[in-house]
């Protein structure tokens, strides 16, 4: 064992043991190690520390109060093995994606203007949708296909709430309608099975009418054209309310 009181070394110094230090070590440069480093206390960093590589960490991590964590330029990455919990608040300020399922357990707010790209489901079987559809004159077009549950005896219906938005010869053309549609592919119309457009001398023509076709266990919700011309431009919105429906295209 070596014993010093104060040491001044000005060039490299090699130690093949253990270094063992039992007060306070001050070291005013930097310090190099090669291989690993076992703190078994604590270790307190007073300045900024930089990591070029992976951070392991097996137990918690804890961020003191009044202190943040700052990722800066990349994104920070939670590995899919594990769940994450947030105790408290989740502010961002940024855009988000949530590429899979979102489960809201509690109330959700939006404040500002809120937008869904594909299909909006609430509940079991609440669901808002839209799609681009042009019909053709004199041709059936299936704009909604449900699938009931196998059990047809004891399925509910469901309720469907269309919009159709569409130009028919130069002009603009809107129908609405709802209809109720049973899982025997029965249909009772609760509204407006069919828009129709008048013209100057009383007469009016029948624009798009409305209608289901059954089969298989599969209904065809469909909008029908019957006047001449295409409707170009078409945007069809659809409601459907149903706790029984396996599949909706």
């Amino acid at each position: 064992a070596t014993t010093l009181s104060s040491a001044d070394i000005s060039g490299d110094t090699s130690i093949g043991g253990t270094l063992g230090t039992t007060g306070a070590t001050t070291l005013g440069s930097s310090v190099s190690i090669a291989g690993n480093t076992t703190v078994g206390g604590t270790l307190g960093v007073t300045g900024a520390t930089t990591l070029d590589g992976v951070v392991s960490a097996n137990n918690h991590v804890t961020i003191v109060d009044g202190k943040s964590l700052t990722v800066q330029t990349d994104k920070l990455v939670v590995d899919t093995s594990g769940d994450t919990s947030i105790g408290r608040s989740l502010d961002v300020s940024g855009n988000t994606t949530l590429s899979g399922n979102a489960i809201v357990g509690g109330s959700f707010t939006a404040i500002g203007e809120t937008k869904v790209g594909g299909a909006f489901t609430l509940g079991t079987k609440h669901i808002f949708n839209e799609k681009n559809v042009n019909l053709t004159a004199s041709t059936p077009t299936n704009v909604l296909t449900l699938t009931f549950a196998s059990d047809v005896a004891t399925a509910k219906g469901a309720l469907v709430k269309i919009t159709y938005f569409a130009h028919w010869a130069n002009r603009d053309m809107l129908y609405t309608g709802q209809l109720f549609v049973s899982p025997d592919g029965s249909c009772i119309k609760l509204e407006n099975d069919a828009t129709n457009f008048g013209h100057g001398d009383g007469s009016q023509d029948t624009i798009v009418s409305l209608a289901v076709d059954q089969g298989s266990g599969v209904v065809n919700v469909q909008l029908s054209p019957a006047a001449s011309g295409e409707f170009s431009d078409g945007v069809f919105f659809y409601e459907i309310i149903s706790d029984n429906l396996t599949s909706v295209s």
